[in-house]
């Protein structure tokens, strides 16, 4: 039962107050624990150790426990909406060697994706030369390094 001078205050004046009196000692947390285990709902553990339901609700979250154990419906549902795991993909090998050829010797359907320069002349830049993927400028291999995707979150 609260004083008269905590009877003044308001409900969450009260509670903040308490709550800064509240210390959370091993005995608390196995307390807790087993509490939780049970399946007692976090406003019903934080009466019987007499702070909130919602500092109850952080300490399990900060020690992991925060979920339910899960009923058999849970696990069922859980089988059935899985995604199947996909196998990962081998390391892909380009589809063959560059020519390292110059702009002038590119015919329409070979890759102009630039290689490097050619050290024996000035300011001739080589291109890959393998035949184009699809419709694009570029070879299946430079084609993926040139046009590959964002998450949406990576821009």
């Amino acid at each position: 039962m609260r004083t008269s001078t905590e009877r003044h205050k308001s409900n969450s004046e009260f509670c903040a107050e308490e709550e800064m009196n509240f210390a959370w000692t091993e005995q608390r947390i196995n307390q807790l624990r087993k509490l939780r285990a049970t399946g007692m709902a976090f406003s019903k553990i934080g009466e019987i150790l007499g702070t909130t339901k919602n500092s109850v609700i952080g300490k399990a979250h900060r020690l992991g426990i925060f979920t339910k154990p899960e009923t058999k419906k849970q696990r069922a549902r859980a089988k059935i909406y899985a995604k199947p795991v996909k196998p990962a993909k081998p390391a892909s090998k380009p589809a063959s060697v560059p020519r390292y050829i110059g702009l002038a010797e590119l015919e329409g359907n070979e890759c102009r994706y630039p290689v490097g320069k050619d050290s024996k002349v000035m300011g001739v830049h080589l291109f890959c030369g393998i035949p184009t993927h699809r419709k694009s400028s570029y070879c299946k291999t430079h084609h993926a390094i040139s046009w590959r995707q964002f998450s949406a979150g990576a821009r």
